[in-house]
């Protein structure tokens, strides 16, 4: 009977004890990073910081590497330079430019972003409910489908946005202005976005948005931040006069140190659109906080046209500010604004 070596059994034994826990690390491991991955995107912030880390990776990708032929090498360094000009341009409001790198964005969040999340973060989930701003986008995402930049005059002219109220100012009795209060707004969701909603095939079995659509939307708000004019950016597409953001929406006469009804409103309540020659203040859009709501220095005259107060090279030295470009009327009193860089 052959002589049993231990030692060779005892290497045999830790050599399989070592491959099978380094089995059972890896798909721990794996497991791990899944949920890891599904959870880091608690805000739409986090999806922000996913898609700058990404869209740095994809300027500085090098195709000098070898292993290209030249056409495939032409082809991938024409990319890259339209995705750098577009990264330039759409700061300036370029229309073809935003529609490169919300294209980008959107990309990358059907990729990395799990659907689950991307439905959380609009709050479509039964046991959410989107912000008003969310809300807003959703609801201009619906009319641009159909009307396009005119999708904004639908909304005022359906619902009459541009119609004379009673004004709600202390000591204004009899007088008049245009405004749209977030209880209209909500209103006006509810109506528009009753049970769910199908583009196509109005049914009530089927989600408020497909998956796409709830992507196209993310993608919308996430480049807000990123490169657009936060807020305001959907806006100024429309065919509109202007607005005017250089005026708060707060009033500072208080009684006993407390804002008395609704004409009282925050600070960051500050979105005036021009409409057909009316101001109409939009009390349902908000900044969300003083930190964010940018500093606006409002032109007398369309900005670079003969006798303008500002033009973009002075508003430049002076403030470092850039105009907020728009689709509207260019010819209108105050169309043009600058905002301070962020």
């Amino acid at each position: 009977m052959p002589k049993v070596d231990i030692n060779l059994i005892l290497i045999v034994f830790f050599v399989l004890a070592g491959v099978a826990a380094l089995v059972v690390w890896y798909f721990k491991s794996a497991g791990t990073k899944q949920i890891e991955e599904i959870e880091e995107f608690r805000t739409i912030s986090d999806v922000l910081d996913l898609v700058k880390s990404e869209i740095v990776e994809l300027v500085r990708e090098d195709y000098n590497t070898g292993g290209l032929t030249d056409e495939e090498f032409d082809r991938l360094y024409k990319r890259k330079a339209r995705i750098n000009w577009a990264l330039k341009q759409c700061t300036y409001g370029i229309e073809g430019a935003k529609i490169i790198v919300i294209d980008i964005i959107r990309g990358i969040i059907a990729k990395r972003v799990p659907e689950e999340a991307v439905t959380r973060l609009l709050g479509l989930t039964a046991e959410l409910e989107p912000s008003n701003h969310i809300k807003w986008e959703m609801l201009l995402y619906k009319y641009k489908r159909i009307y396009g930049t005119k999708a904004l005059e639908k909304i005022i002219k359906t619902y009459e946005w541009d119609a004379e109220k009673p004004s709600t100012e202390d000591g204004a009795s009899g007088l008049y202005a245009y405004y749209v209060t977030v209880d209209e707004f909500e209103r006006i969701w509810d109506k528009e976005f009753e049970g769910a909603f199908d583009w196509d095939n109005p049914n009530p079995s089927v989600p408020l948005f497909t998956i796409d659509q709830q992507i196209d939307i993310l993608a919308i708000l996430v480049y807000q931040q990123y490169k657009g004019f936060g807020i305001l950016d959907t806006l100024r597409e429309m065919d509109i006069n202007g607005f005017n953001v250089g005026t708060s929406g707060s009033i500072l006469n208080v009684n006993k140190g407390k804002y008395q009804g609704e004409a009282h409103q925050p600070a960051t309540n500050a979105v005036w659109v021009q409409f057909q020659g009316k101001f109409i203040h939009f009390r349902f859009m908000d900044y969300g906080s003083a930190g964010r709501t940018p500093t606006y220095y409002p032109a007398s005259y369309p900005l670079g046209q003969s006798g303008s107060a500002y033009s973009e090279a002075w508003l430049h030295r002076k403030y470092d500010v850039r105009p907020i470009p728009y689709h509207g009327n260019a010819s209108s009193c105050f169309g043009v604004l600058g905002v301070l860089r962020a």
